[in-house]
């Protein structure tokens, strides 16, 4: 008999309640199962090749069956980006097709900006897609009101200092 190697499973943590009141809450509703709860964004500015810190809160309020990747896009004012990351939440690690009802996900992000990003303010916004159609979630307020674009744009965004 031989020996292949180990396997080494690891899980994150579940939890159901927030860690704190995000700094800036939101009610919003993405598909059919998951809510986004709020943000923290703790830096108002970020010089071109730098890095926009972001925590998003997501609550989990229905089985979600496919696994969906979120996405952060820092947007100038013609909808250019200009830094992004995709990724399914916590770099992989919580996929949404295994949340559980009621589990809360805390979310870091660390979005590069473009090293060609002009000073001024870049919009953020933030959704999900599945990731083989790339079909946006559709997105929608505690009212059930479908914000345009099927996205969430953070308020406030982010300034670009010169260096």
């Amino acid at each position: 008999m031989a020996q292949l190697g180990s396997v080494e499973v690891s899980t994150q943590p579940r939890q159901f309640e927030l860690p704190h009141p995000p700094q800036y809450p939101l009610d919003l509703y993405l598909g059919q199962g998951i809510q986004l709860l709020g943000y923290d964004m703790p830096q108002v500015s970020v010089s071109p090749g730098g890095h926009v810190r972001l925590t998003l809160y997501w609550r989990c309020q229905a089985p979600v069956e496919k696994s969906y990747t979120a996405f952060v896009h820092l947007l100038n004012v013609n909808g250019q980006i200009q830094g992004q990351r995709d990724t399914p939440p916590l770099d992989g690690a919580a996929p949404t097709s295994g949340w559980v009802v009621g589990q809360v996900v805390v979310d870091e992000y660390a979005i590069p900006v473009y090293e060609s990003a002009q000073p001024g303010r870049l919009d953020i916004e933030v959704g999900m897609y599945e990731p083989k159609t790339i079909t946006r979630l559709p997105v929608t307020d505690a009212t059930g009101y479908s914000l345009p674009e099927d996205r969430v744009l953070l308020d406030p965004g982010i300034v670009v200092t010169p260096e």
